[in-house]
């Protein structure tokens, strides 16, 4: 499975419930990071800077020709640190302006990440970063099994919802896509009443957790186990609903393909 992460508004945790998600997750992922603000959040928070920006996404717009795409994004992974599966990132470029020469090689990216995933059993998560007045790489978008909307559940994060995901929905035809809810600290309403207000069905709710979340954003070392631990039966549980609700998707769009 392919998975996309992204936003509307605000910084409701994208990137560190990306991170979060192959880090935990049983089966082998590899990350992707192809929000094209330029420099590695991943790097310098989860890694600490330790990890030189060395291996980067870029290297798609400057690959030889005698390699293919699964091998040069095989050679610009790095190992997660502290994943329970067998699992890797390549992170995005150092410079906004770089992200130009890519445009032309996301579709080929995607792909070659759909080839992975099929034959290789490797799930995909791609952290998109927010969805800017450019809009998302959609050539990445195009082979996804699901894109996920990241929001708090706050009143001026659900208007922006209800406003934006329409106009993504005009956009996305392929993946399921899908509201994945965030609580806040404050003037958080509960995802019962957040997801009436989401025109997109709603995956879940993570807890307002800035410890946690510090694992996977920061490096933070956690002392308390508990807090880690539900903030990880959190990402579980909407890592199962989203793959459920992604392969159901997927099964309805073959359904409908095979009739015509």
């Amino acid at each position: 499975m392919i998975y996309g992460l992204t936003s509307l508004s605000g910084s409701p945790g994208v990137t560190t419930t990306a991170v979060a998600w192959a880090t935990t997750a049983t089966t082998p992922t590899l990350l992707l990071e192809a929000d094209m603000t330029g420099g590695s959040a991943i790097l310098a928070g989860r890694y600490r800077s330790e990890v030189p920006h060395e291996h980067t996404i870029l290297a798609m717009a400057t690959r030889d020709a005698d390699m293919t795409v699964l091998e040069v994004l095989q050679a610009q992974s790095v190992p997660l640190p502290g994943a329970a599966a067998d699992s890797a990132l390549i992170p995005t470029i150092a410079e906004h302006q770089q992200a130009t020469v890519l445009q032309t090689t996301w579709l080929d990216t995607a792909e070659a990440l759909a080839e992975l995933s099929r034959d290789g059993g490797v799930d995909v998560v791609i952290d998109l970063g927010r969805v800017t007045t450019d809009g998302l790489p959609w050539g990445l978008v195009s082979q996804l099994d699901a894109l996920i909307v990241m929001a708090w559940t706050t009143l001026p994060a659900l208007i922006t919802l209800a406003n934006g995901i329409p106009r993504l929905q005009d956009q996305v035809h392929g993946p399921h896509l899908g509201v994945l809810f965030v609580d806040a600290d404050i003037g958080s309403y509960p995802e019962d009443v957040a997801s009436q207000v989401s025109p997109a069905p709603s995956l879940g709710a993570l807890p307002y957790s800035t410890k946690a979340a510090a694992v996977y954003s920061q490096g933070y070392k956690m002392a308390r186990a508990n807090t880690l631990r539900t903030y990880h039966r959190a990402i579980d549980r909407a890592r199962a609903t989203i793959a459920q609700q992604a392969t159901r998707h997927r099964n309805e769009l073959l359904g409908e393909g095979s009739t015509m």
